[in-house]
């Protein structure tokens, strides 16, 4: 037999046979999850919990809320996934057994960041919704007889969203009993969620509305307009910082991507001068200097992508 010629008797089905571990392993997380459920969906809503426990210090247990950010359940079954993504990709390069425990903590961190990207998501939506739901209050309140009915109205009208979430949970939180025998003000409970949500811009409103709420209805109505206005002009002045620190981080990647191109271009038919300008001790604080430059547009590109318009 040639040295080149193949030992398997069945090569188009030999897939399967090494297929197997893959198939162990995938079949094993499966199982797993199926039947360790409970204790799964247990820990994930204590993840939750702690998530949002910096936020409680503090507040009487009575008013503590719990944002609504992304369910156990729905966290599960994406974590279930990733696992199960990330057990096939490691049983490529490593054999199951340690892909299986390798696969562990990389899905530990995976929920993490899908933690962190479903709250940036829930707060991108609860802000989108403010300006229009503390218009419909200002109006509300100018008609009804009692800010706790003109909230009541608003919440109704809301569509499910996290901003419903968080007001309906202010609205349910009023005559709450409390630690020391007394029972929740309005202005209490909005002092309460000012701490917990996780918008900044809705902290602020509820800021405003928590000292409007010890006024009468009148003046609290021309301070709800007086929100209403303010982040009406907050949303354009977002919109024209999204605009402006657009172009600027386009800018700053298309310089930083022709840099790195010439740089490269340059390296590739004249990789013996590269070499020999860069090998000795001050051609590599000179390379290091010159990468810097090159790599600066374009992190500073990435960093402008993650700049809010109130930090602008």
């Amino acid at each position: 037999m040639n040295a080149g010629d193949t030992l398997l008797t069945h090569p188009e089905t030999a897939w399967l046979v090494a297929a197997v571990p893959v198939f162990l392993a995938v079949a094993l997380v499966l199982i797993s999850s199926l039947l360790a459920r409970g204790a799964l969906l247990g820990g994930l809503r204590r993840l939750l919990a702690r998530q949002a426990a910096p936020r409680q210090a503090g507040i009487d247990a009575g008013l503590i809320w719990y944002p609504p950010v992304i369910t156990p359940e729905r966290l599960l079954a994406i974590t279930t996934g990733a696992a199960l993504v990330v057990v096939v990709g490691l049983t490529r390069i490593a054999p199951a057994l340690l892909a299986l425990v390798l696969a562990g903590p990389i899905t530990l961190v995976l929920i993490r960041m899908l933690i962190g990207w479903f709250e940036r998501r829930y707060i991108t939506q609860l802000d989108r919704d403010l300006p229009a739901a503390v218009s419909a209050l200002a109006t509300n309140c100018a008609s009804a007889s009692s800010f706790g009915k003109a909230f009541d109205m608003v919440i109704a009208e809301l569509d499910v969203g996290p901003l419903r979430a968080e007001w309906a949970g202010i609205r349910q939180k009023f005559g709450t009993p409390l630690n020391d025998g007394g029972l929740a003000l309005p202005a209490q409970v909005v002092e309460a969620m000012i701490q917990q949500t996780p918008s900044e811009r809705h902290r602020t409103f509820l800021g405003h509305l928590a000292v409007a709420l010890s006024s009468p209805h009148d003046v609290l109505t021309q301070r709800m307009r007086a929100a209403a206005r303010s982040l009406y002009r907050s949303e354009q002045r977002r919109s024209s910082a999204a605009t402006e620190l657009a172009m600027m981080r386009s800018s700053g990647m298309v310089v930083g991507g022709a840099g790195v191109f010439m740089a490269g271009y340059l390296a590739l038919v004249q990789w013996a001068r590269f070499v020999q300008a860069y090998s000795t001790v001050l051609g590599l604080i000179v390379g290091a200097v010159v990468v810097s430059a090159l790599l600066l547009p374009l992190a500073g590109g990435f960093l402008l992508a993650r700049t809010e318009d109130v930090d602008y």
